[in-house]
Formats: C-alpha cells, structure tokens, sequence
C-alpha cells in the first residue's frame, strides 16, 4: 500500500517545489492510490478486495440519501486505512484533489493549520508535507476515522501533524 520510499520522497524540498498538478500525482502514489480519482480502476480495485465491506458502505451511504439514519457510515468507511483512502479517492477524490491543487497554488507559510472534519486525514496530511515547519491539526467526531489519520501520519513519518 504506502511505499517507504515514497514517502520519504514527499519530504523532499523537491516536492514542494514541483507543480501543483506533480505533487497530487506523487502524493497519490504513495498512498497507493490511482492517479485519476473517481476513476473505473479505483472502483474495480474497491470491489476486487473489500467486495463485502463496500457493499455495506454504499448501503450505508444510500439509507443516508434515502433520509434513513446512519450514523455508521464513517465507522464503516474507516474499518481499515486501504479501504478509507480508496472509498474516498472513489467517492471524494476529484474534490480533494481540487483542495489539493488550489492549496498548493497559493503561496501560503502559515505556522498553524486547523483542518475540521479531517476524516482519515489525507487532506490534513498533504497540508503536514507541504508545510513542514507548520504545526497541522485535524479533529473529526469520528474514532474511526482518527484512527486511521493518525496510521497515515505515521506511515508517511509526520513529525509535524495530530489528530484530536
């Protein structure tokens, strides 16, 4: 899933100094994830390996639609960190990319950043890479889904990031 290497790369002052458009494509693959959110691939990936917990992910997702409560929906999306980051490179990915892309555009050096409703914290921890001297918190109501923010932290070897 998260290559070592990799990783080790977005420390790099390279990375920073790379193009928006760069960054997300290596950032993506270190993650594991496709380079294209929302694409076929992430979806086949998805099904071929968590069939069943996909399966009771979109149920969830569809009885919250349907006006029916579901409070489990991010218990279930975050039961592992491969199954957060590819539901949510399925089904959020062109907008975190969006973030992503208008983030790095930005010629910000903030000291702090507070990123609310963090989820698995893959935003949180892209804003930890590129800003390496900030301090980065995210907060999210679900367990779950600091849980596996604070694995990807830890895998991507965030001295500079929690999660509360």
């Amino acid at each position: 899933m998260i290559s070592a290497e990799r990783a080790r790369s977005l420390h790099a002052s390279t990375w920073r100094a790379e193009s928006a458009r760069q960054k997300i494509r290596r950032y993506f693959e270190a993650l594991g994830l496709p380079g294209h959110a929302g694409s076929d691939e992430i979806y086949d990936r998805l099904e071929a390996k968590f069939g069943k917990e996909l399966a009771e992910f979109e149920d969830a997702v569809s009885d919250r639609e349907a006006g029916r409560e579901r409070p489990d929906v991010y218990e279930i999306k975050n039961t592992s960190l491969e199954f957060s980051l590819l539901t949510g490179a399925a089904f959020r990915g062109l907008l975190h990319q969006a973030v992503m892309r208008w983030i790095s555009e930005q010629q910000w050096s903030p000291l702090r950043v507070l990123d609310i409703r963090c989820d698995n914290g893959i935003l949180t921890c892209f804003y930890a890479l590129l800003w390496p001297n900030a301090q980065i918190t995210g907060i999210d109501i679900c367990s779950t889904g600091i849980d596996r923010a604070r694995e990807l932290a830890t895998l991507l070897g965030l001295p500079n990031v929690r999660f509360e």
